[in-house]
């Protein structure tokens, strides 16, 4: 099997396997106890949070949760604003921004929705003219999920700031943990959601990192864990498994990079060959993800194609739908037959150049057999 979905989920290492195994089996006490063994397993949680905080390069504090998806309803729904105020986010948003977001726009809040361009990216210059003084939260990806667009955070909370200091900047790091240096302090944010699975750790693991001096309110109540913000007893198996995942991703960051944006770049090059199809990453995307749109070919159709030759792709974000939504073929300005033929390919560092060929020609081979009817079939479901 050739698997070209690493966007959606990992594969959990031998390393977090092993750290998940350990805290599960030996090391399995509760770390809110007061006995020893509770609290050597407290004191590992707290390396943890700090060897996550230097990855990060964050003066702050590091909230665990249960996923990405919690952390960014967290960041939405504990951040402080003013009633009415004015909420900024990008049109292609995960759903677990989206959606906490449409809910305040229900209460009341003025929810403004950012434009990107061809790849994703948030345009700069439609972002400037969005923000006012009575803006409280602006709420920005670091890299997309479906085409990989790499977000200038540091330029965007840097045009925030020049408006107003107090808005508060939060940033989804879900795909960019692992795959980008990333430096918090440079890039100014005050909230930043991290995601284990995404890096070959478990699931049902995140983070959301909160800026020194800011306080968060919680979403539950209970016994206090993680500072009152996120009371419930640790994952202590995950955010370890978490913890080792991460090191092995620092440990050869530019490596794994390299090695992806060969197989990244063979992909590309072979695909460039079909005249109707638009590769929408770009210089501006991570290697990691590379988005196609095919004017001829739906998404869904190639994607079963490919999945009864072993090799599994995505149409879009497992967590909405099984396809791209026609709001992200809205926000990337997709149209005709193009809005139907999206897919992602999203790589990892266990992926190779032969996946690459493999996938390639298997490609091509679907592509010719189906493109001859595509048109016809689009008409009938028309």
């Amino acid at each position: 099997m050739i698997y070209f979905d690493n966007a959606a989920t990992t594969r959990c290492s031998k390393h977090a396997l092993a750290a998940m195994i350990k805290y599960t089996a030996e090391f399995f006490h509760n770390p809110s106890t007061t006995y020893a063994q509770g609290m050597a397993v407290r004191n590992d949680i707290t390396r943890a949070r700090e060897d996550l905080l230097g990855t990060l390069g964050g003066d702050g504090n590091i909230i665990y949760s249960s996923s990405g998806t919690e952390s960014n309803n967290l960041a939405i729904f504990g951040s402080k604003k003013p009633k009415e105020s004015r909420i900024i986010i990008s049109a292609n948003e995960h759903a677990s921004i989206a959606q906490p977001v449409n809910v305040l726009k229900q209460k009341g809040f003025d929810v403004v929705i950012c434009p990107v361009d061809e790849c994703g990216r948030v345009r700069v210059n439609d972002f400037k003219k969005l923000l006012t003084k009575n803006t409280s939260l602006v709420s920005i990806m670091h890299v997309n999920n479906n085409t990989g667009a790499v977000n200038d955070i540091e330029n965007l909370v840097q045009t925030t700031r020049e408006v107003d200091s107090d808005i508060l900047f939060h940033s989804d790091g879900s795909q960019a943990l692992g795959k980008l240096h990333i430096n918090l302090k440079k890039l100014g944010v005050d909230l930043y959601t991290v995601s284990s699975h995404k890096v070959n750790g478990p699931k049902g693991v995140g983070g959301l990192f909160v800026k020194k001096g800011y306080n968060i309110n919680p979403m539950m109540f209970g016994g206090g864990q993680e500072f009152g913000i996120r009371p419930s007893t640790e994952n202590v198996a995950g955010i370890m498994a978490f913890a080792a995942a991460i090191s092995d991703f620092q440990t050869s960051i530019d490596l794994r990079y390299s090695r992806v944006k060969t197989i990244r770049d063979r992909l590309e090059r072979g695909l460039r060959h079909i005249r109707e199809i638009k590769i929408l990453s770009n210089e501006h995307t991570s290697p990691y993800i590379l988005a196609v749109a095919s004017q001829k070919v739906r998404g869904e159709l190639m994607q079963h194609a490919l999945e009864r030759k072993g090799i599994l792709i995505a149409t879009g974000s497992a967590c909405s739908s099984n396809k791209m939504s026609n709001k992200v073929a809205d926000s990337l300005s997709l149209t005709g037959n193009y809005r139907y033929g999206l897919i992602r390919i999203s790589l990892s560092h266990e992926n190779c150049t032969d996946d690459a060929r493999e996938f390639l020609d298997t490609y091509i081979k679907a592509y010719k057999e189906f493109s001859g009817y595509g048109d016809k079939d689009r008409r009938t479901r028309r």
